[in-house]
């Protein structure tokens, strides 16, 4: 008879090494379904379970069929921090805006068109992901909404309710 021999472990994560796709994935999923959802409630704690699940599976088979681990190479304490400054001076933007409408009848049409310049950047893995980031973190805000990446004008259009100048630096534009 032959002798069992335990198994090592070798999925503990070490210090300094990146996350794997699964568990990027399953943050990103609750986080994104319960920031969406809007609230924590035992039904919307049933209802993430299958985000969860897809999120898992999903990064299994990333994982299986690459054996790298999802890296995003964001900048992310300078990423949030303009994402939360962008909320509250858009918020406040629209909120001003929605005040002074109280009480008259709208002569015109709410918001407009812009285009923000954006560099779009190549074909790489970094950039596909800081494209994705951008377009997320340009819709999140309540005052515009990223509708097309024109990348031969370099420039987002986004549709706005309020006015604002452009962000000046064209990479992370949030």
């Amino acid at each position: 008879m032959q002798e069992m021999i335990p198994m090592k472990r070798t999925t503990k994560r070490k210090r300094g090494q990146p996350l794997t796709a699964m568990t990027w994935l399953v943050l990103l999923l609750t986080g994104f379904y319960f920031f969406l959802a809007g609230q924590v409630s035992p039904a919307e704690s049933v209802a993430c379970l299958p985000a969860i699940f897809t999120a898992t599976w999903l990064a299994t088979r990333w994982y299986g069929v690459t054996r790298q681990p999802f890296n995003l190479h964001v900048p992310w304490p300078s990423i949030l921090l303009r994402l939360s400054r962008a909320l509250a001076i858009d918020s406040f933007r629209v909120m001003c805006a929605l005040l002074a409408a109280i009480g008259r009848t709208p002569v015109r049409e709410i918001g407009h068109f812009e285009t923000q310049p954006f560099a779009p950047g190549g074909s790489s893995r970094a950039d596909a992901t800081r494209r994705a980031l951008v377009t997320l973190g340009a819709s999140l805000a309540p005052n515009g909404v990223v509708l097309d990446m024109l990348p031969e004008k370099e420039s987002l259009v986004l549709h706005r309710l309020v006015p604002a100048p452009p962000v000046p630096d064209i990479v992370w534009p949030l």
